[in-house]
């Protein structure tokens, strides 16, 4: 039997809850519970407990010590207020979500009880080094988010990812370099240190996990080009607020055109990244997406959807018509690049295209009438549904919708209004 009693507004722990036999899960997330979670809640169900969901509420401890739950498998603390050590116990369910809370000190065994299938989430702790988890050889998922770790990505760390699905280090305090021991094992389908400190080259054998659906370096340091040979068919790639230059562009053209036709003739039916199921309840990946001018939160991400972003770089000179061949693009933003000089008409060939930034570069030229043949951003063509102002700071564009050539310089010196249209 299941008992569901989410977003309730309850403030204590129910008392009939412990006379319920039979109860396989009970979900009480999104409450207002206080205190110490009693150590009777495990035993609920007279033993046959396998899925227990105290996310969101503001529970401050665990009493201890914490019974035996033999058929106990899932146990979510998501966003509470629970401090001190992780007890050992919990590092033997299949599914463990501990993050956004308080924990301090985590025991140096966890990699030897992790389980098959398990998924660990450490989010949003204060441990000052690195995690004893080089034994978690069947450990799947690992969410390291919004952490205060100090020095350089561990080696232990990257040669999990012959097993790891997912490897989430995003916002983390990370420094120096990716490490060069990605192996060819590597089965990663989500990598993600955006806002970190990393910097200089990415390395080459970036390229091989095969797998990727997101891969996220963006909000860091890295520079010169990227040389990696993508070998994924759907992908989000992230690589903004780097210092890439110009040549970046040629090289990911060849690699995802490549991409993109193997893409073409594998599409499948929309479906969600998602990773493991256990009573309904898997790890949803998630990722911030700028999309027509706004960061999103992307808590269901489609394998259908290709973003990339390339914007807050070093590019300058002319956008590549190259990109034209990206035919299965979602997104493409190049924002905030340094001067791009034209508009390719070719862009009109993205015939998925549902959002294309490049605003805040110095474009001229005729905007391409091709444009306006991407109806998938707009019920209408693109370009009819916007008005002069639209294109306020944009130095030497001209043509309907903008005023003739010869009389556009007068809306030179006017700043792009805030993001309210889907094309700049």
């Amino acid at each position: 039997m299941d008992l569901r009693l989410a977003s309730c507004n309850l403030g204590v722990l129910p008392e009939f809850l412990r006379t319920q036999a039979h109860l396989k899960c009970l979900d009480l997330s999104n409450n207002h519970i206080q205190g110490t979670v009693p150590k009777w809640t495990c035993a609920i169900g007279d033993g046959s407990l396998e899925f227990l969901n105290l996310s969101g509420n503001n529970f401050v401890d665990l009493e201890r010590p914490i019974p035996y739950a033999p058929f106990l498998e899932a146990l979510d603390l998501y966003s509470n207020n629970v401090q001190g050590e992780i007890p050992p116990q919990m590092e033997e369910l299949r599914y463990l979500d501990l993050s956004s809370n308080g924990f301090t000190s985590i025991n140096a065994d966890i990699g030897d009880n992790l389980t098959s299938n398990s998924a660990n989430f450490l989010e949003q702790h204060t441990w000052k080094k690195s995690l004893s988890l080089c034994n978690a050889t069947y450990l799947e998922i690992l969410d390291l988010d919004d952490n205060h770790f100090k020095g350089n990505i561990p080696d232990f760390l990257i040669a999990m990812t012959q097993h790891l699905g997912v490897l989430n280090a995003r916002g983390s305090n990370l420094s120096g370099v990716i490490p060069y021991r990605l192996g060819k094992a590597c089965v990663l389908e989500t990598l993600d240190f955006n806002g970190n400190l990393l910097q200089g080259q990415i390395p080459r054998s970036v390229a091989n996990c095969k797998e990727y659906k997101v891969l996220d370096l963006g909000k860091n340091q890295f520079n010169d080009t990227f040389p990696c040979e993508l070998k994924s068919d759907k992908i989000i790639l992230d690589l903004a607020f780097n210092h890439f230059n110009s040549e970046i562009i040629a090289r990911l053209i060849l690699n995802l055109t490549l991409m993109m036709a193997r893409m073409n003739k594998s599409l499948t039916k929309p479906d969600d990244l998602h990773y493991g199921s256990i009573k309904e309840d898997y790890y949803q990946d998630e990722l911030t997406v700028t999309f027509k001018g706004n960061d999103f939160v992307m808590e269901k991400i489609l394998t259908i959807i290709t973003s990339v972003n390339l914007s807050n770089n070093d590019f300058h000179g002319e956008i590549t018509k190259e990109l034209g061949k990206l035919n299965a693009l979602t997104v493409l933003n190049l924002s905030h690049n340094s001067p791009l000089a034209n508009i390719p008409s070719l862009l009109g060939h993205l015939s998925h295209l549902e959002s294309l930034d490049l605003s805040c570069n110095a474009l001229n030229g005729k905007i391409p009438r091709e444009l306006a043949k991407l109806r998938t951003i707009s019920t209408s063509t693109q370009l009819q549904s916007f008005n002069t102002s639209s294109y306020k700071g944009k130095l030497g564009l001209y043509d309907p919708p903008l005023t003739p050539k010869s009389r556009n310089r007068h809306a030179l010196e006017l700043t792009p209004p805030a993001y309210q249209e889907e094309l700049h």
